[in-house]
Formats: structure tokens, C-alpha cells, sequence
């Protein structure tokens, strides 16, 4: 407990939010959403356990945590799935032993397909078993932000969340190269095996899905996926 407790970030948007809460008498809401949000955020954490995930931090945000793990991305996407659903599922759990009426607005928020939120992980995992791990990053980007801007409207504490979801897209949008290289040199360093193949029919790493392994056909020839990024490691460490 000490340990997850050292790991625990409160966000400079909580406390401004608190302060708001505070000023237009709404405080005790705002300590019940916050109550409700942190159980929700440790069923991902017990989930995170039960896998032995390493976590890095957890962020307090004013209208949920965000949870930093330290792992590969190439986990079973299983593992990630149940961390996933323990997250709403510990809501549920929450709501029969204490009922509020701000559980189902919290949790549909939570559903919504915008990145970092629930909704648009479980997007991002349904796109993992249907197309590229690259594509399904761009996919889910851009649908987060069509999703921002129909449910955009003048709002204070809206307004703010807003801005920190676009913050947080913007960034996780440029880290996207970083991402894919790291996805890439994981399979490279560890030669991670799967029990399925995938074939393309073109030498493109960026075409990869996440557990699967593959085979690249090229002039009449399969290569496997450690030929391809041996040369393309290998190729990025001469000219380093």
C-alpha cells in the first residue's frame, strides 16, 4: 500500500477544480466524484496486479486517474483487457454498496472514445485484433478528436477537461514514432513468440499487429519479422 501511495500524482487541475467546487458550494460533490473515480482507478490497479504490470504513477485528475504503466507493449492483449474492464466493473461493484447519482454520467463519460479514457482503449483494443497496432493508434486518435468536437460546449469545468484530453492526445500524437520504434525493438531485443502468424505481402513494420507474428513476402520470398527488424536495427545502428 505504501508503495502504490508513492506513486500517487494529484494533477494542478485537481486542486483548481476543488478550489471552484469549493467557491460554488460543491465541494462535498466533488469529494464523492473523487471517492467514486479512485475506486473505479483501482480495479485497474488490482487487475494491473494480478498480471504483475509494473505501474509507474497514477495521475488524480478531477474527473478520473490515469494510471502510468511500465511495461511492454506487447502484452497479451488479454491481460490488458481485464485490466481494462475491473476499472467499470469496480464502479458497479461501488454503486450497489453506495449509490449516487453521479455513477452513470461518470461512467458513460468514462465509455466516451476519447484517448486517454476507458472508451477509447477498449476502441483501441477491438482495433487490435482487426488492423495494424500503428493504424489503430491513428484511428483511434482521430476518432477522439471528432468525438471532442461534437461534444464541445461553453462550459467552465468542461472546457477545462477538454483542454486537458487535447493536451494529452496532442502528446501521446507526437510520442506516435517513439511508440512504434519502442513496439518494434521489443519484438527485436526480446524475440517475443506468438502462437499465430500474419502475412503480408509487402515489407511494411508499420503494417505489424500486435500478437501476431510475422512473415514479409518480397521477390518470390518470405522473410520473417527478426529478419526485418535485424536489418532495420542493424542498419539504424551503422549509421549511428
Amino acid at each position: 500500500m505504501k508503495k502504490l501511495l508513492s506513486k500517487l500524482v494529484i494533477h494542478p487541475i485537481y486542486y483548481l477544480l476543488a478550489f471552484i467546487a469549493v467557491i460554488t458550494g460543491n465541494f462535498k460533490a466533488y469529494i464523492t466524484i473523487s471517492i467514486i473515480l479512485f475506486i473505479h482507478e483501482l480495479g485497474h490497479i488490482l487487475g494491473s496486479y494480478l498480471f504483475k504490470w509494473h505501474i509507474d504513477k497514477v495521475i488524480i485528475l478531477p474527473f478520473g486517474c490515469l494510471t502510468k504503466f511500465n511495461e511492454q507493449l506487447n502484452r497479451p492483449i488479454y491481460q490488458e483487457f481485464v485490466i481494462l474492464i475491473l476499472g467499470p466493473l469496480f464502479q458497479c461493484l461501488l454503486y450497489l454498496i453506495y449509490p449516487t447519482e453521479y455513477h452513470m454520467p461518470l461512467l458513460i463519460f468514462n465509455l466516451l472514445p476519447i484517448y486517454p479514457l476507458d472508451g477509447a482503449k477498449l476502441l483501441f483494443l477491438i482495433c487490435n485484433k482487426m488492423m495494424s497496432y500503428y493504424h489503430s493508434y491513428i484511428l483511434v486518435f482521430s476518432v477522439s478528436i471528432i468525438t471532442m468536437i461534437y461534444f464541445i460546449k461553453l462550459d467552465l469545468i468542461y472546457i477545462l477537461i477538454i483542454f486537458y484530453l487535447i493536451y494529452h492526445l496532442y502528446i501521446e500524437c507526437r510520442k506516435i514514432h517513439y511508440i512504434m520504434n519502442r513496439f518494434f525493438f521489443e519484438r527485436y531485443l526480446y524475440q517475443l513468440s506468438f502462437k499465430k502468424n500474419y502475412y503480408l505481402s509487402i515489407i511494411k513494420p508499420y503494417k505489424m499487429k500486435r500478437g501476431y507474428y510475422h512473415y514479409f513476402y518480397n521477390n518470390g520470398k518470405y522473410y520473417s519479422e527478426t529478419e526485418i527488424l535485424r536489418l532495420m536495427f542493424d542498419k539504424r545502428h551503422k549509421t549511428c
